[in-house]
């Protein structure tokens, strides 16, 4: 099934719950900004996946489940926010170690 370009959309990640890391693929209907990062249940930001420019189409990034500075995360609860100009998607995400 070929995806249709004109909408955008964020997975929910693959596979959800993770424990090593977790594929996630979104589709962007034109070219824009992007910035993909991950926080916590208490809305502090713990990871930027992403923060660049990217043409219209599928992509892909991949979260092992670390912080900013490569620590590994505990267990729980933590939500993807991808933000492309109008575009906005948020994803929960289940870590487990």
């Amino acid at each position: 099934k070929e995806p249709n370009e004109k909408i955008f959309f964020v997975s929910q990640g693959n596979p959800n719950p993770f424990m090593d890391r977790t594929l996630i693929e979104y589709n962007l209907p034109k070219n824009c900004n992007v910035n993909i990062s991950i926080y916590n249940t208490l809305g502090a930001r713990v990871k930027t996946l992403l923060n660049e420019r990217r043409n219209a189409g599928t992509h892909t990034i991949t979260w092992n489940g670390n912080d900013e500075r490569g620590n590994k995360l505990p267990s729980g609860f933590y939500f993807l926010k991808l933000e492309a100009e109008e575009y906005k998607g948020t994803r929960k995400l289940l870590l487990i170690r």
